[in-house]
């Protein structure tokens, strides 16, 4: 019976160990900006850990007076968040994209047409506690 213990014992701690390892690296703080981004680009779970929840989005074009400020769920985040597009997508669209650092703690990333004179898109990234994270999204292009 002690045996049968602590091999059960041990079949528990084999199984939890990787659940452990997971939540441990959710916890790591982002190497980099960069680094969070490609996975923020590529991932879609980690992309929806990483939105504020709600997500403040502005709609609209500016330079026509018809814009409109909302918040969206998750479920809306999914569904109608443009993900960024990788520097390949951006040049087969004739697109370009500016990384400007407000502070350590503040990034936007704005993907518009160069010569437009409106931006497309523009994510704006809070750092806190070491993560990287989308606070803000506006969409000029609508």
């Amino acid at each position: 019976m002690l045996a049968s213990r602590s091999f059960r014992a041990g079949v528990l701690a084999l199984c939890l160990a990787p659940a452990l390892l997971l939540a441990q690296a959710a916890s790591e703080p982002d190497r980099s900006f960069d680094e969070f981004f490609q996975r923020f680009i590529g991932e879609q779970p980690f992309r929806l850990d990483r939105t504020s929840n709600p997500l403040k989005v502005k709609i609209g074009n500016p330079r026509s007076g018809d814009v409109r400020s909302e918040r969206w769920d998750r479920k809306q985040v999914k569904s109608d968040l443009p993900v960024p597009m990788t520097s390949d997508q951006l040049k087969e669209k004739s697109l370009d994209q500016r990384v400007k650092r407000h502070s350590q703690t503040r990034i936007e990333v704005v993907q518009y047409s160069p010569g437009a004179d409106t931006t497309l898109l523009l994510y704006t990234f809070q750092l806190s506690r070491g993560h990287w994270f989308l606070t803000h999204f506006e969409n000029s292009s609508r």
